[in-house]
């Protein structure tokens, strides 16, 4: 009993050199009891820290007393209902909470890792998104899990929402996204449309166009399979006109390359990186607009994928890009 009190009773630069002695001490049990030292230590007394543990009081005591006897030292001091550390339990608590912090840390790394690990997804992109939209998207995830690798499919809207209907993707990153059965849909960012003119057009100014200025224009478009060409048509409509559409095709480059060559005007996404002839221009309308967002298979509900998709749904989106 004496070495016992003697060995309890230790305390200030003995206490520290008693938990110097590491040679033979059980670290998995000391492992296994740091939480409780912690929890009592924060809570200042058993019954909070029990309730907190979800362990009864007495399972708390024995833990308690069954590192220090561990670790040959009293880790605290009975002060009525509350416990006190001792010198030696103040000297311990900072590397015990730190040491399971980076432990939980830890853990938690290696479970992400495993559970993501090495995985494609296959995603649809709506041409021209992929020009702007889906690089920085792509790199900012890979950052994160460099072991997932893309497949992109580029093309319409229309056929990349086929591709989702097909189960051939698991994912479409496309403008306009729509609400379709078994699919999840993210709303990411709304995106202008601009006139395309010719450079030196009459229409070429800072302030903004009319529709009814559109209207008695001869139009380029791209065809019904983009979503473009329905939102050039609800706009029309909503100021009372119609469109005039001269041409239509399925390449945005193709538009440009006709407005450069003064066959027309078009009405497009912006496209700021581009050099060439033509003045992209802003129209003053609500509806010159349209929404950026991803449409995803519920049956493809893999970790890689909802990692990406938790992502997508917590990015601010492309910014807007003015007209130039």
């Amino acid at each position: 009993m004496e070495q016992q009190g003697d060995a309890s009773g230790r305390s200030g630069h003995e206490a520290a050199e008693g938990l110097e002695g590491l040679e033979g001490l059980d670290r998995g049990r000391v492992l296994r009891d740091l939480p409780v030292f912690c929890a009592v230590a924060e809570a200042g007394q058993v019954t909070l820290a029990a309730a907190e543990l979800g362990q009864p009081q007495s399972m708390v005591s024995r833990t308690l007393g069954r590192l220090e006897a561990t670790l040959g030292v009293r880790l605290f001091e009975r002060r009525g209902r509350g416990m006190e550390l001792t010198e030696a339990g103040r000297h311990l608590l900072p590397y015990a909470q730190a040491g399971l912090q980076q432990l939980d840390a830890g853990l938690r790394e290696v479970q992400g890792q495993q559970v993501i690990g090495r995985d494609t997804l296959r995603v649809a992109v709506q041409s021209l998104l992929g020009l702007r939209v889906v690089p920085p998207l792509i790199a900012r995830f890979r950052a994160s899990y460099p072991e997932v690798d893309f497949e992109l499919v580029q093309g319409s809207r229309r056929r990349g929402l086929t591709l989702l209907e097909e189960g051939r993707i698991d994912m479409a990153l496309l403008s306009s996204p729509p609400r379709m059965p078994r699919t999840t849909t993210i709303e990411m960012a709304a995106e202008p449309l601009v006139a395309l003119v010719p450079a030196g057009h009459p229409l070429q100014r800072s302030a903004p166009v009319a529709v009814e200025e559109l209207a008695d224009e001869e139009l380029i478009m791209l065809s019904a399979d983009f979503d473009v060409h329905g939102l050039v048509h609800a706009m029309f409509a909503s100021a009372g006109r119609t469109p005039r559409i001269g041409m239509t095709t399925e390449d945005y480059y193709t538009v440009r390359g006709l407005v450069s060559a003064r066959l027309g005007v078009s009405i497009m996404p912006p496209m700021p990186t581009v050099s060439d002839e033509v003045r992209e221009l802003r129209i003053d309308s609500p509806m010159a607009r349209r929404t950026i967002g991803a449409v995803v298979h519920e049956d493809a509900g893999r970790p890689a994928l909802t990692a990406f998709v938790r992502m997508l749904a917590a990015s601010d989106g492309p910014a807007e890009v003015g007209a130039r």
